[in-house]
């Protein structure tokens, strides 16, 4: 699950406004993401992600988003 970016919709956003000291949560944000990230990499050192067993599910993924999106423009 991906966090929603406490910026968006935010009345004080500024650039640099990303620190400890935001009053709408970034630091929150800042360690949901980063626990996603661990995650991702822990997932990249399996035996799955390795042997490339995931790969053709991935491609047909990546084929099919291409399709749709080719049909939207």
């Amino acid at each position: 699950m991906r966090a929603s970016s406490p910026c968006f919709g935010c009345p004080d956003h500024a650039p640099g406004c990303h620190n400890d000291s935001c009053p709408h949560g970034w630091k929150e944000y800042e360690a949901a993401t980063q626990k996603i990230r661990e995650a991702r990499e822990a997932f990249a050192k399996t035996w799955s992600y390795e042997s490339g067993r995931d790969r053709g599910r991935t491609l047909k993924l990546k084929a099919r988003q291409k399709h749709r999106n080719s049909r939207n423009r």
